[in-house]
């Protein structure tokens, strides 16, 4: 699951734990996005799990360039190139995409956590009903969680319940907190004497545009 925070910092989290084992992790990968002139994007990555497999440990070099377009069935495939994991080179890639819905009033939080000294780095969004935070500590330690809000019955009332979660991050990590998703709210953790701070960079309610 991507979740993009939009906005002005265009922030997204990318988590793709394994099917067969939620705790196993084939990709988590944190940064930003910006729009080309010449209609393609590029997704920058400043956390990236497969750095601690040996691959490329420059986050702010580090990017994919690519073009989306819109398939007959509404899903959007994308078509660019990136660094291929299993050689180590930039190669052609395609990915098939397929937007949730979101409700027409949802929060969306976008938080990031940097600290040069530590080389820490991690990038934490909420969309309606969902979050998802990626970081990594000294460089390469890199951790996910994943939690959705799950409504009880009919009501507006539920709990935020972990969906998903990858390496030992937890009690560094934000966490969504509430009863309701309008009560909903971000408990960040703040360790004594520990300079890792996560700030929010922007807050709103999405109104339905692009």
């Amino acid at each position: 699951i991507v979740l993009n925070g939009g906005g002005r910092t265009r922030l997204y989290t990318d988590f793709r734990p394994l099917i067969a084992d939620p705790s196993a992790c084939e990709w988590a990968f944190a940064g930003a996005k910006e729009d080309l002139e010449d209609g393609r994007c590029r997704w920058t990555r400043v956390v990236d799990s497969r750095w601690a497999n040996g691959h490329d440990g420059d986050g702010e070099e580090e990017a994919d360039i690519g073009r989306c377009e819109p398939l007959p069935n509404g899903d959007e495939l994308e078509t660019g190139e990136m660094r291929n994991p299993a050689t180590g080179r930039v190669e052609p890639y395609e990915e098939v995409w397929r937007e949730e819905k979101v409700e027409r009033g949802s929060r969306v939080v976008v938080l990031q956590l940097y600290d040069a000294e530590r080389r820490a780095r991690g990038v934490f969004i909420r969309v309606g009903a969902w979050a998802q935070g990626v970081a990594a500590s000294q460089g390469t330690l890199v951790y996910a969680r994943r939690w959705k809000f799950e409504k009880i019955g009919g009501s507006s009332q539920g709990e935020w319940v972990l969906d998903a979660a990858y390496g030992d991050g937890a009690k560094t990590m934000p966490e969504p907190r509430g009863k309701t998703l309008e009560d909903s709210h971000m408990e960040i953790p703040r360790e004594e004497g520990s300079a890792l701070v996560w700030e929010i960079e922007e807050e709103y309610t999405w109104d339905g545009e692009e």
